[in-house]
Parts: structure tokens; sequence; C-alpha cells
């Protein structure tokens, strides 16, 4: 903390794209594909949820990233609610 407030750090994810760029390219996603995006965001807001006891409070395909691994990741945290 810095003078009592919480600061958020990102880091940079080269070569991300958010969900909605790929479903605007793509088109809808296969089942499998959606599955996997859809688990490893409910595993990162459960993370959130259990270590700061809050919520996210504006996720959306914009603010859901894709590596060109295929990992998933969710950005914006520090809009995240203390209590929801």
């Amino acid at each position: 903390t810095s003078a009592g407030r919480e600061l958020v750090v990102f880091e940079k994810v080269q070569g991300a794209r958010s969900l909605r760029q790929m479903l605007e390219a793509t088109g809808p996603l296969r089942p499998s594909v959606a599955t996997r995006h859809v688990t490893e965001v409910a595993q990162a807001l459960e993370a959130v949820q259990a270590k700061r006891g809050g919520c996210h409070g504006d996720l959306r395909p914009e603010k859901v990233l894709v590596e060109p691994t295929g990992r998933t990741r969710v950005s914006d945290f520090g809009l995240a609610e203390a209590s929801c």
C-alpha cells in the first residue's frame, strides 16, 4: 500500500487479443474452446474473491484477454468492488 491505499499492478500480456476481438474475427467459438475460456475466467474471479474478498464489477468480453498460447486472462481488476 501507499499512504494507506492499495495499488494494483498489471502484467503486460504480449500479443493477447480480447475475447471481443476474437469473436469479431472468427465468429462463435467451438464449445470446447468456449468452455476452456469460461473455466479460466471463473478461476480468476474465484481467486480474486478468495484473496481480496471482492468481485470484478465490470466483466465483459473486452476485459477477457486470450494469449497466443490460448491462455485466458482477466484484466482491469482495478475496478473490483471490495464487497459484492
